[in-house]
């Protein structure tokens, strides 16, 4: 039985509309709630929460201690293995946390409490750019690739996954909020001491295909974003339900507004199954010596001789007619695959010039 708290908030328990910061596209949110505390506020206590709850789940020494070595696995292009491991949580454990006395984002406990299988995979790579260094990428391309817009590039390497559809951000608010620090770099401080900049926050409906007969599954995710160092980032994915307690406009599938969509494509205007699924995924450039994080400081170069460890930790459930004793054999080996799928992609990728476009948008 685990011993480290939990949180409440990346579960594969969805969040629901009501469970979230103020937004002016989710007008069926507790008035009571928004009038009796700035909506700014309430933003700032919510990001803290689930960014210190996320940190702490995959930090070094949490991951060291609560996730079980599985095996090696290679991911091609990749040169670099990929190693596996799980996280059982009981749902007795789950049972125990604090829901609706957590004392920074109150939850209504779950009504049906179960296990969570947690699946992992770390990698350490070069840092060399994909375009001189086969099988490997440097740090700016992770960079673009998984905290700079990470739910489109996400649709942009994974092959089955046909749509990433938008739904709403707070990213305005978040720019909004008083910080901390100078004007050269501006955080806001977790109760763990991380100091988190350039924080983004956006719902995505997250669609893939599945082989034969089987409907496609749409995850509908709230998806952060955070640097915690000059030389670490972190993404964070955490289920929500978008038709709770009233369905959200701005939703397309969750809604079934796809299937009647005249714009849409036949993939797209499939009726799906409304899966859950939660992770967190932490990239860090490591320091010469000893393989710890780097503390500030140092001058971020790509090819300066360092590695970058990537680390991904994931619990999901497809539901429909996939039980889970036949979804859990198969998710170490998908998993895995992922890190070849970003190299593959990321080598046919100009970044400033990506980047340059997305500036004259």
């Amino acid at each position: 039985m685990s011993t480290s708290p939990l949180g409440n908030l990346v579960r594969i328990v969805p969040l629901e509309l009501s469970d979230l910061p103020p937004h002016p596209s989710i007008p069926q949110q507790s008035q009571a709630a928004s009038t009796t505390t700035p909506s700014d506020s309430r933003l700032l206590t919510f990001l803290l929460a689930i960014l210190d709850e996320a940190s702490t789940f995959i930090s070094p020494s949490t991951f060291s201690t609560r996730f079980t070595s599985l095996s090696t696995k290679s991911s091609p292009p990749s040169t670099a293995p990929v190693e596996l491991y799980k996280r059982e949580i009981s749902a007795s454990d789950v049972s125990s946390i604090q829901w609706s006395e957590n004392p920074r984002v109150p939850r209504k406990p779950p009504a049906k409490v179960e296990d969570e299988n947690w699946f992992a995979r770390r990698s350490v790579h070069k840092n060399e750019s994909s375009k001189t260094s086969e099988g490997t990428a440097s740090w700016s391309e992770f960079v673009f690739g998984l905290k700079e817009q990470h739910s489109k590039h996400e649709q942009d390497f994974t092959p089955t996954l046909y749509d990433a559809h938008y739904v709403v951000d707070w990213n305005e608010e978040i720019r909004n909020l008083p910080k901390q620090g100078g004007t050269s770099e501006e955080w806001i401080e977790g109760e763990n001491g991380v100091r988190y900049t350039d924080i983004t926050m956006e719902i995505f409906e997250m669609c893939h295909s599945l082989p034969g007969p089987l409907s496609p599954r749409c995850f509908p995710v709230l998806v952060l974003t955070a640097f915690t160092s000059p030389t670490a980032f972190l993404a964070v994915t955490a289920p929500v339900n978008l038709l709770s307690p009233g369905p959200l406009e701005a939703a397309y599938y969750s809604t079934g507004r796809n299937t009647t969509d005249p714009s849409a494509s036949e993939q797209q205007k499939k009726k799906p199954v409304l899966g859950v699924y939660a992770a967190v995924e932490t990239v860090r450039l490591l320091s010469d010596g000893d393989g710890e994080d780097e503390e500030g400081g140092k001058e971020v170069k790509d090819g300066d001789g360092r590695n970058i460890q990537w680390t991904m930790a994931t619990a999901s459930d497809a539901k429909g007619n996939l039980p889970m004793f036949l979804q859990k054999p198969n998710l170490p080996s998908e998993v895995a695959k992922d890190v070849g799928f970003f190299m593959r992609w990321i080598k046919g990728v100009d970044v400033e010039k990506e980047r340059q476009g997305e500036k004259d948008v």
